[in-house]
């Protein structure tokens, strides 16, 4: 449970660290913020929930789950409906093309649980390794998309940008 409870953690914290930039890079940095804020409480929230269960079920695992997916294509469609600058444009893409691997890893667990008799069988389970290892390579992602940000900040694109 504690696994589970650290992956959504995780989760959090990488949307956390995709949207926040020291950049008030205008219009584009204020979306990646108010999408954080929409879906980071969001899912901190359901994680929550789910760890307060004291022995979860297989329909406890279908839940949170099915909402994070919901949630997941949420995400999924508005970084894709953001227009980002073009000097960030190359590491917005590998964005969200990260968010698709996501979402598509969690669709693979949730076909998943049906079939589990416990929480342990769902932990150990491939699907499970697949979205963990989809999730922790998110980190790598967002790092490259902030120091993307921190570069082109560094070479003045910004510096137009009232603050």
């Amino acid at each position: 449970m504690a696994r589970s409870f650290l992956v959504g953690l995780a989760l959090v914290l990488l949307l956390t660290a995709c949207g926040e930039s020291e950049l008030a890079m205008s219009e584009y940095g204020a979306r990646l913020n108010e999408i954080v804020g929409v879906y980071g409480a969001d899912a901190e929230a359901a994680w929550v929930e789910f760890v307060a269960v004291s022995d979860p079920a297989p329909e406890d695992l279908r839940t949170l789950f099915d909402h994070d997916v919901a949630m997941r294509l949420g995400i999924e469609e508005a970084f894709t409906d953001l227009d980002p600058p073009g000097e960030v444009a190359d590491i917005h893409g590998l964005l969200v093309e990260w968010l698709v691997a996501l979402t598509d890893a969690e669709e693979e667990l949730v076909g998943r649980i049906a079939e589990i008799g416990s929480l342990d069988e769902f932990l150990d389970s491939i699907e499970y390794r697949a979205f963990e290892e989809t999730l922790i390579g998110g980190a790598d992602v967002c790092n490259e998309f902030q120091a993307e940000l921190d570069a082109t900040a560094a070479r003045g694109v910004f510096a137009e940008t009232p603050w």
